[in-house]
């Protein structure tokens, strides 16, 4: 198994620093504190580490074409990890407002 990068971590962090920073603060305060040359780089940040997630996953698991990574039982499989959690969430919410 490959050493794990925590570069890749520590960018994450300040990436979702970032977002925070964005969403929680005044739209003059970024604009004065210079945000749009640092901070409002998060989402961008964000983009280019998935890509590079994807790409050491798609080589560490040996693959050769696009169409082993990107197959139907995978796809499902993501969409599982994703739904499931979401749904649930969104259930206990809804029985909670009765």
């Amino acid at each position: 198994m490959k050493k794990r990068n925590y570069n890749i971590d520590i960018l994450k962090g300040l990436a979702i620093i970032a977002v925070i920073l964005i969403h929680s603060l005044p739209d003059e305060m970024l604009l004065a504190i210079l945000s749009p040359f640092y901070i409002w780089q998060a989402v961008p940040v964000f983009m280019l580490l998935a890509g590079y997630n994807t790409a050491q996953s798609f080589q560490r698991r040996g693959f050769i074409s696009l169409n082993q990574f990107y197959n139907f039982p995978s796809f499902t499989k993501r969409l599982k990890g994703w739904f499931i959690p979401f749904f649930s969430y969104g259930l206990s919410r809804s029985s909670s407002n009765f």
